[in-house]
């Protein structure tokens, strides 16, 4: 038995419409190609976006708890200082890493406050301040002008 369509060797051996079909399968190809190419990038570009949106949240967290974290001990300070009668000026000389190392330097501030004030030696003045106290020689001269004296 002998097939009745002999055998195409390249594709200009085949009929006008199978050539007509492979042109159009092959630009279907191409453009498949092309729109995968253009997805692909998409999808990178938004990768790349993701991530540095990502890294930017990430940074803005390690900021809000770092801060948290220092108005925590700025309160844990600030209590400290309360329970033992510190003025809040003093806080900030409140010093230490660990609640103990904390808690011993508010105790140490505590017991500053309550020791008893030593009187210093009495001082003694100069003759030449113990006169009339000197005159700043622009009010000695407003005076003059305005008619004070």
């Amino acid at each position: 038995m002998s097939d009745p369509v002999s055998p195409a060797n390249s594709v200009d051996d085949l009929p006008e419409w199978a050539q007509k079909e492979i042109r159009d399968l092959r630009s279907e190809n191409a453009n498949h190609r092309a729109k995968n190419k253009e997805l692909a990038d998409a999808r990178e570009q938004l990768e790349r976006d993701h991530a540095a949106k990502l890294e930017e949240l990430q940074a803005t967290v390690n900021l809000t708890s770092e801060h948290a974290s220092q108005v925590e001990l700025q309160l844990a300070n600030t209590s400290l200082a309360v329970e033992r009668g510190l003025p809040l000026n003093v806080v900030p000389m409140i010093v230490g890493s660990t609640d103990e190392e904390r808690t011993a330097s508010a105790d140490a501030l505590a017991a500053l406050r309550s020791a008893p004030v030593t009187q210093e030696p009495q001082r003694q003045t100069d003759p030449a301040q113990a006169a009339e106290p000197a005159v700043d020689p622009r009010q000695q001269i407003a005076d003059a002008f305005f008619g004070n004296s």
